[in-house]
C-alpha cells in the first residue's frame, strides 16, 4: 500500500511530539528537587515516566 504524503507528515508529527515529550519527561526528571516529594506528585511522576517509557515503539 502506498502512503500518501500527508499520511507520511502527519507520522512525523506524532513523532515529533513523542520525542519532545519523552525529552521533557527526563529533563524533569533529571532536575527533580533532592527533597523528598509528597506521595501524590511521587505517584504522578512514576505513573508519566511509565506511560512515556511504555510508550517507545521505535
Amino acid at each position: 500500500m502506498r502512503r500518501s504524503f500527508l499520511d507520511t507528515i502527519g507520522e512525523l508529527r506524532l513523532f515529533s511530539e513523542r520525542v519532545a515529550l519523552l525529552g521533557i519527561g527526563r529533563v524533569i526528571h533529571a532536575t527533580r528537587p533532592t527533597t523528598i516529594p509528597s506521595s501524590a506528585e511521587s505517584r504522578a511522576s512514576a505513573t508519566l515516566l511509565e506511560t512515556m517509557e511504555s510508550d517507545q515503539t521505535w
